[in-house]
């Protein structure tokens, strides 16, 4: 089974100017995520992008790597994505990049600044979804975090004023609520084969 990597590169950002090729301590923050996937495995890395600066940036630096033994395969794609169109959801944004590829397997997304994981959990995340797979079972998988705190006593503040969410589960105890998680947005396993 075939498992591609797709990063969606991006120029604009609306917080932080051209983020995804800022230097980060000694090089673009995007440098850092390619610099692990492209030892994790894959059949190929795809960067799409929107722009000749972040396509220049990546060229030069995966000459670096390109005949290294175990080093990914690399396509820079030009995608014209409305990143900023509201409602947006990560399965749109890989849609749209598979739309135009044929490609079937399984699809590893990540962003160009996710820097919190390594070439190990890849391939330990690829383990997992690829067990089930070779079970039947057509998994995704997402990188998840649990809240510190229960959820359910969360609070909202409306023009000066706190009241809970749940007014309900705010007189638990908290050992008798539910883990809650939130994505971590480092990676994504999507199962493309249809």
């Amino acid at each position: 089974m075939k498992r591609y990597c797709i990063i969606p590169a991006k120029t604009y950002s609306t917080r932080i100017p051209y983020k995804n090729i800022r230097k980060f301590i000694d090089k673009p923050i995007i440098n850092y995520v390619l610099e692990t996937v492209l030892f994790g495995g894959f059949d190929e890395v795809i960067v799409s992008t929107d722009t000749e600066i972040i396509k220049n940036a990546i060229k030069d630096f995966y000459f670096i790597f390109k005949d290294m033994p175990g080093a990914s395969k690399l396509t820079i794609v030009d995608e014209k994505i409305d990143y900023e169109k509201k409602d947006r959801f990560v399965s749109d944004i890989l849609h749209e990049i598979l739309k135009s590829r044929n490609l079937k397997g399984y699809a590893f997304l990540t962003f160009p600044t996710s820097v919190f994981y390594t070439t190990s959990d890849i391939k330990a995340s690829q383990s997992m979804v690829m067990n089930s797979y070779n079970r039947g079972i057509k998994a995704n998988l997402a990188t998840v975090c649990e809240y510190p705190h229960p959820i359910q006593r969360a609070f909202k503040l409306k023009i000066g004023k706190l009241s809970p969410f749940n007014k309900q589960e705010i007189q638990k105890r908290t050992q008798d609520l539910s883990e809650a998680y939130y994505d971590a947005a480092q990676f994504y396993w999507v199962n493309i084969e249809n």
